[in-house]
C-alpha cells in the first residue's frame, strides 16, 4: 500500500500500459488533490461515454457488451488527445459493472483486452475500487492507496 504522497504517477513502469490505482474512498477532493499534486489530466469515462453516445448514435441503447473493441480504442484515443502526460481515468467502474451484469464472458474479455493494452502514448492511471479489480491484473501495475 502507498500513500497519496508516494504514488509513482510520473515514474511508473511500463509507461505504455495502463496502471490501476485502487482507491476505495476516493472523493472529489481526493481526485482533485491527485490532479494538482501530480499534474494529471482528469478524464471521466462515464461522462465521455454519454457525450459520445449522444453525438454518434440515434439509438437509446448503449450495448457496450457488443462494442468492447470500440471502448478499448476509446481509452487509447483518450490517451492520445489528453494535453498532459499523466492521465487519471475515473468512472470506468460503470463499464465494468455493466459488463458484469451482461455476462461473465464479456467482463473477462474486457479485462483481458485491458491487461494486454499497450503502446499507449501517455501514462494511464485507472482509478477503481478494490472490489472491481480483476484477480489477473499484473501486480507491477497495481497500486493500492491506503486511506486513513
Amino acid at each position: 500500500m502507498v500513500s497519496l504522497n508516494d504514488l509513482p504517477i510520473t515514474t511508473a513502469k511500463p509507461t505504455d500500459r495502463p496502471h490501476l490505482l485502487v482507491w476505495d474512498s476516493c472523493d472529489e477532493d481526493g481526485l482533485n488533490d491527485l490532479r494538482f499534486r501530480y499534474g494529471t489530466y482528469r478524464i471521466n469515462y462515464a461522462k465521455n461515454l454519454v457525450e459520445r453516445h449522444t453525438q454518434q448514435s440515434n439509438s437509446t441503447f448503449l450495448r457496450l457488451d457488443k462494442r468492447l473493441d470500440r471502448e478499448i480504442q476509446v481509452l487509447r484515443d483518450l490517451c492520445g488527445t489528453a494535453p498532459q502526460n499523466y492521465i487519471q481515468l475515473e468512472g470506468l467502474d460503470r463499464l465494468i459493472t455493466y459488463l458484469a451484469c451482461t455476462g461473465n464472458s464479456n467482463l473477462e474479455l474486457f479485462w483481458q483486452k485491458l491487461i494486454d493494452l499497450r503502446q499507449l502514448p501517455k501514462l494511464l492511471w485507472i482509478i477503481l475500487p478494490n472490489a472491481l479489480v480483476h484477480p489477473n491484473w499484473p501486480q507491477e501495475r497495481l497500486y493500492i492507496l491506503k486511506t486513513f
